[in-house]
């Protein structure tokens, strides 16, 4: 006896088809999330990873742009001193020039005899040796002759409005130094020893307006910038 299958086969085929789509589209959707979950994670962390990278390239960035701009104005502010400097140090050099032209007048002649008597008069010691350059050791040798004589010491210092004991001068033995002193000008006194100097030099003096006058100066070119 034969089996009879009720129903068309392609109906039951459809439905069966229809079973596996639906299982299928089900997988499919859990692997098309899983992969965007994947697809996103991966993202974030390459979107984290390239902030990090641009952060970290933008602060070397920076530190490296402040490193060389502190080295520009360290550089600049050397250039403005050294600058600034050289114009000081041209003035100087121009009060020193009108200070040497002093040195043909007679009014240096003048203040070469005050400075002499001052000099001796300080120094302590019977014996004092005077130094002069090479230019004023005639001129020197001249007044340390006068101040011999006390009466010529004592006009002297009348004459210059000297306050000095005309003893402290006279009484001495004052000699010249035959070796000329490495000087602008002016006189140097000293014992025999050094052990006791009176520096009446102008390059002392030159170097005391250098110092205690370049604040002044920069102050006269530059006003109150520093």
């Amino acid at each position: 006896m034969s089996e009879k299958i009720l129903g068309k086969p392609e109906r039951l085929a459809e439905e069966a088809l229809k079973g596996v789509e639906k299982e299928l589209r089900a997988r499919l959707e859990e692997v098309k999330e899983g992969a965007l979950k994947i697809i996103d994670t991966a993202f974030e962390e390459a979107m984290k990873e390239a902030e990090q990278r641009i952060t970290r390239i933008l602060s070397d960035a920076e530190e490296k742009l402040k490193a060389e701009q502190a080295a520009l104005e360290a550089e600049l502010r050397l250039r403005l001193a050294r600058i600034r400097g050289e114009w000081i140090d041209r003035v100087l050099r121009e009060v020193e020039q009108r200070i040497s032209g002093f040195l043909d007048t007679k009014e240096y002649e003048e203040a070469l005899e005050r400075l002499v008597v001052q000099a001796v008069a300080q120094i302590e010691g019977d014996e004092v040796i005077v130094e002069a350059n090479e230019r004023d050791v005639a001129r020197v040798k001249e007044i340390i002759e006068r101040l011999r004589d006390p009466e010529a010491v004592r006009r002297l210092a009348g004459e210059k409005g000297l306050e000095v004991s005309v003893e402290a001068v006279a009484s001495k033995n004052i000699r010249l130094d035959e070796k000329p002193a490495p000087i602008l000008g002016g006189i140097r006194a000293r014992t025999p020893d050094s052990r006791m100097v009176v520096d009446y030099s102008l390059d002392l003096i030159l170097a005391q307006i250098a110092r205690d006058m370049r604040a002044t100066i920069a102050r006269m070119l530059f006003g109150g910038e520093q």
